[in-house]
């Protein structure tokens, strides 16, 4: 049976590990959405881009 040190080592390695994750996958979230937002943005400028192109004509 391990000891209580063993024990709480391993405890606080798995907390570490999930802490680990979690920031993983919000800082992922983060990233998709900010690149969701800049290709709306993106599509937005072609939009209005072509629009003042036409104008032009």
């Amino acid at each position: 049976m391990p000891d209580f040190k063993t024990m709480y080592t391993t405890t606080q390695e798995e907390k570490r590990r999930r802490a680990r994750i979690e920031r993983h996958q919000r800082t992922q979230q983060r990233a998709a959405k900010a690149l969701g937002e800049k290709n709306q943005r993106d599509l937005q400028v072609q939009k209005v881009g072509s629009f003042i192109g036409d104008s032009f004509t």
